[in-house]
């Protein structure tokens, strides 16, 4: 389930799009047990907020804090977004100092928010920039907004949509409950389960 060397990766959160669904990447190195649960199963609420030209992906899982991510479509690599449709998001859980990918749970954008997301996407191909002047952008945004200032203005999406992804059709299909997907180590690990 996992090749790359975690410990080696900075602590925090990353979003990015391609090939038609997101991927958030959680690494931490000192989760709790309720931590960890909030991610896997809890309900969960998403957002977006927009600055110069840059997209924040807000996400809440349960009582954790709030996750801001920025997103720029990389211009070299551009994509089509699909119309009315929910776009599926898979949330990796790793734990650098185990070295492993704990779970890896399917969710996804509300139709709603799908539609907002496609609309900026299509704004940020209007216009090339490279990374540096994305960096310089970050920068200005972070030293004008707090993160509380982020969320308090960000347009939020309480639809639950839990998605389940099939490895053999490749594809995602929604789920009444959240159904993570265990790296059996990290399971019995986190639970203090021993194997005799």
């Amino acid at each position: 389930m996992n090749k790359t060397n975690w410990r080696k990766e900075e602590e925090g959160v990353v979003f990015n799009f391609s090939e038609g669904y997101g991927v958030i990447r959680i690494i931490t190195a000192s989760a709790s047990i309720l931590e960890v649960e909030n991610v896997a199963e809890a309900s969960y609420k998403l957002g977006l907020f927009i600055s110069n030209g840059i997209i924040f992906l807000l996400a809440k899982f349960g009582e954790m804090d709030w996750l801001l991510m920025p997103y720029h479509i990389n211009p070299l690599y551009p994509y089509k977004l699909k119309d009315n449709c929910k776009y599926p998001i898979k949330v990796f859980f790793i734990d650098k100092c185990a070295n492993l990918v704990g779970f890896v749970r399917s969710i996804a954008m509300s139709l709603k928010m799908s539609r907002k997301f496609k609309e900026l996407v299509e704004k940020q191909l209007e216009y090339s920039v490279d990374r540096r002047e994305i960096q310089q952008r970050l920068d200005e945004i972070y030293e004008k907004y707090s993160d509380k200032e982020m969320i308090k203005l960000a347009e939020i999406y309480t639809e639950n949509i839990n998605m389940l992804w099939l490895d053999k059709e490749e594809c995602f299909v929604e789920t009444d409950e959240a159904q993570p997907i265990w790296n059996k180590e990290y399971f019995e690990l986190i639970y203090g389960i021993i194997n005799e």
